[in-house]
């Protein structure tokens, strides 16, 4: 039957329907700003993980991805990329780290080599203005060449830095005389000490032994001992004594030089 012979349905019926149509265009509205407002907010965050990314080419890892790039395909995404962004960090801080020890090693062992190249210059000296007294050559020519054997060491402590790169330098530790220890550490240093009329003493126990790996720690104390000579003054005095603790045997060099001033004692390893 047409809905011509039912006014009352004919008008319902048109009302609904423009109803019906006004709130599925608003609907339709509703979604499309959503979709807009998504869209934008997705953009924005794709935004700022390329700067992020960026940042970590350039080699600035200060920044992370935040919790709100966690959900979905897209937060596992960013994840993996956080995830590989701290692990480059921490090859490029223990690539700076090895930089920092590299450049350091070089300039410690280049200080080293100072005391025996003026130790050999001083014997070389000695040789020359008495090439008649043969006991006094022969004397310094075997400490010329003790010289020469440290300084030997030294440079194969430049190669062995190669070897550290792969970390696979290890302490050959057995148990040593601390007297003998010492004397090896400072025999080059005698001389001198005697030249510029300075005393170095040893006190301790001469039965102590200590086990450590002898040619480092012998430089080690052959360092101490040496910047003592250069910042004493003539008829000083240099101690070198050692004691044994229920913890550990202390090692002493001691000095009544010019000593560190109170400003510079934080820059003291």
């Amino acid at each position: 039957i047409s809905l011509i012979f039912f006014p009352l349905l004919r008008n319902s019926l048109y009302s609904v329907s423009l109803r019906n149509l006004f709130t599925g265009i608003l609907f339709c509205g509703s979604i499309l700003l959503c979709a807009v407002w998504y869209m934008k907010k997705q953009e924005q965050i794709y935004e700022e993980a390329s700067i992020l990314v960026e940042q970590y080419v350039e080699g600035d890892f200060s920044g992370h991805f935040s919790l709100e790039y966690q959900n979905g395909m897209s937060g596992r995404l960013f994840g993996s990329v956080d995830q590989l962004a701290r692990a480059l960090r921490a090859g490029y801080e223990a690539e700076c780290a090895y930089r920092v020890f590299l450049k350091d090693m070089i300039s410690d062992i280049s200080h080293q080599l100072k005391t025996p190249l003026a130790a050999l210059n001083m014997y070389t000296d000695i040789i020359l203005k008495e090439p008649d007294h043969a006991d006094t050559v022969r004397s310094f020519a075997g400490k010329s060449m003790q010289s020469l054997l440290r300084m030997e060491g030294l440079i194969q402590s430049l190669l062995k830095m190669v070897r550290l790169d792969a970390g696979n330098i290890l302490f050959e530790k057995r148990p040593v005389p601390v007297r003998e220890l010492i004397l090896q550490g400072t025999e080059a240093l005698w001389t001198r000490a005697e030249q510029e009329n300075k005393q170095i003493l040893l006190e301790g126990d001469a039965d102590e032994f200590l086990v450590c790996d002898p040619g480092w720690t012998a430089e080690a104390i052959g360092n101490l001992v040496k910047n003592a000579l250069d910042h004493t003054r003539e008829n000083d005095i240099i101690r070198i004594n050692w004691e044994r603790s229920p913890l550990l045997l202390r090692i002493s060099v001691e000095d009544n030089g010019c000593g560190i001033l109170p400003e510079d004692i934080h820059h003291i390893f």
